[in-house]
């Protein structure tokens, strides 16, 4: 984190906003480029103060999100979750 560290007082480090602004003009790029390709991006927000805004923004472009509980695996370990998902519907 060195690198996107501007300046350190009293113990606290102060982000460098600059090299802020350029990551998040690269990040838009490419979360642009993959939406172009037609992939699918998972937003996720379960903080109370961004869930509105998350859900409205996700629900404009057409992608899936998660507001609520995170629950552990939900990317990595998907067809345990299915399958989990599945019997809760049964």
């Amino acid at each position: 984190m060195l690198p996107y560290i501007f300046a350190e007082k009293k113990g606290i480090h102060i982000i460098d906003l600059n090299k802020t602004v350029e990551g998040l003009q690269e990040t838009a790029a490419a979360l642009k480029a993959i939406a172009r390709s037609g992939k699918k991006i998972m937003f996720v927000a379960t903080k109370k103060q961004a869930k509105e805004i998350v859900t409205e923004c996700a629900k404009r472009v057409n992608m899936p999100f998660v507001t609520e509980r995170w629950l552990g695996g939900m990317l990595t370990n998907f067809n345990t979750v299915r399958k989990s998902v599945k019997k809760c519907k049964a």
